[in-house]
């Protein structure tokens, strides 16, 4: 009996992945990386590794007796590796590209999206383009609408269960509520449907009182009263993540530290940035808070049965 160390190290990286995946279950953290929607898909991925992981067990040991080894391989034309082979570069590079986002999840410790990377996806040319005229005529039906957020792919989440389900009729019920109103608040589940309503149709909410959170983003170009309260939008995992949030304008804005937490309430009007028209809150009432549990808003899941 002889001990395959090729294959011995490939169950353990099996094993690795199965626990990495569970830890992430365990621990809640794997909100952050995908779409709540998609954690039993990734718990499927953790049992198929350990079952990957079983069958594994059994190459590492090999019972052939020396003279029959690999017989059935000498024919021409029959290269394939047992597992038992040399070590070589192609091997090596195989190894890195399966273990990479392993050793990554590892190593570097898990961070939340922040200003930075804001910055990096150009923040305000995005919200820029979110006007009704910015992609075509008002009421397009372009099906990845203005800020890329997905029509009909609302946003709703449920830090909970962390699923969260409603039915149309109960969605446009909300939305109708949301027109009807002259106060609204910015909760987590109607986050993302109610700031792409808005910027649909700005004029309509103009003078409305709003109440919302998000992170501080500033860039050059800001005057000392001008900030964008921002969150980042999920659709299907941090890869894919999008900005939404509002150019807000209050006393003493320049000096908030980017990627400071706040609670606002302020009045919705309309403004001139860089030559595009784009809702502004004009923020009469702010606090600092703690960044919350789950910073990021995802995409509802919208029953139509």
């Amino acid at each position: 009996m002889r001990v395959q160390f090729q294959q011995a190290f490939r169950a353990v990286v099996l094993m690795a992945f199965v626990a990495f995946l569970v830890q992430l279950h365990q621990t809640g953290d794997i909100v952050h990386y995908i779409n709540p929607k998609y954690e039993h898909l990734s718990m499927i991925g953790a049992w198929l590794f350990l079952v990957l992981f079983l069958t594994q067990i059994f190459r590492i040991w090999s019972f052939e007796k020396p003279r029959h080894k690999h017989a059935h391989c000498n024919h021409a034309g029959h290269k394939h590796d047992h597992g038992d082979g040399p070590l070589t570069l192609k091997k090596v590079f195989s190894y890195g590209i399966i273990i990479l986002p392993l050793a990554t999840g590892l190593i570097f410790p898990e961070t939340t999206l922040d200003a930075s990377i804001a910055e990096k996806k150009g923040i305000m040319l995005s919200l820029g383009n979110n006007g009704p005229n910015s992609q075509g005529e008002e009421g397009s039906e372009d099906p990845v609408n203005q800020g890329g957020i997905p029509t009909g792919d609302h946003t709703a989440f449920d830090p909970n269960v962390l699923t969260n389900t409603m039915t149309s009729e109960e969605y446009e019920s909300k939305i109708e509520a949301l027109k009807q109103s002259q106060e609204i608040t910015m909760t987590e589940q109607m986050y993302a449907a109610v700031y792409q309503e808005i910027n649909n149709n700005p004029s309509a909410f103009v003078g409305k009182k709003i109440s919302f959170s998000g992170f501080v983003y500033r860039e050059q170009g800001f005057t000392q009263s001008q900030v964008v309260l921002s969150r980042f939008l999920i659709t299907h995992c941090i890869a894919d993540a999008g900005v939404v949030g509002f150019l807000s304008e209050f006393e003493g804005a320049g000096e908030l530290a980017q990627d400071t937490w706040i609670e606002a309430t302020g009045e919705l009007t309309i403004q001139e940035y860089n030559g595009k028209q784009m809702p502004t809150i004009q923020i009469t009432d702010w606090k600092t808070i703690e960044q919350p549990e789950q910073p990021y808003v995802y995409p509802v899941q919208i029953q139509y049965l």
